[in-house]
């Protein structure tokens, strides 16, 4: 939510032209993202170096998992499918005649 309240900001910058309020949000939000991601990063490679993640070994696309894991792991997947699925297929049809009527 502050990212959002962020990007409207620099996007309404008055003393900017318009690409480069464009550039200026590319920008935050590349770097805001890398940042995000590094952190990311250096903690995982932090909890690697730990003793908790005996047995907890796994590659992230969920190929070689343990098998205590991999039920959890594709049940997880199955369910981001149905639900984008299902959002879309709901939400698109409310949002199309709207769109249409306002063209």
């Amino acid at each position: 939510m502050f990212g959002g309240v962020i990007i409207g900001f620099i996007l309404d910058m008055p003393y900017l032209s318009r690409p480069k309020r464009a550039m200026a949000g590319w920008i935050f939000t590349f770097v805001t993202g890398m940042a995000i991601m590094g952190g990311g990063l250096a903690f995982e490679n932090w909890f690697e170096g730990q003793e908790l993640t005996r047995g907890a070994h796994f590659i992230v696309s969920g190929l070689a998992c343990p098998r205590e894991t991999t039920n959890r792991t594709y049940l997880a997947l199955v369910w981001d499918r149905f639900d984008s699925g299902s959002s879309t297929s709901f939400i698109f049809p409310l949002g199309f005649p709207i769109a249409l009527i306002n063209s």
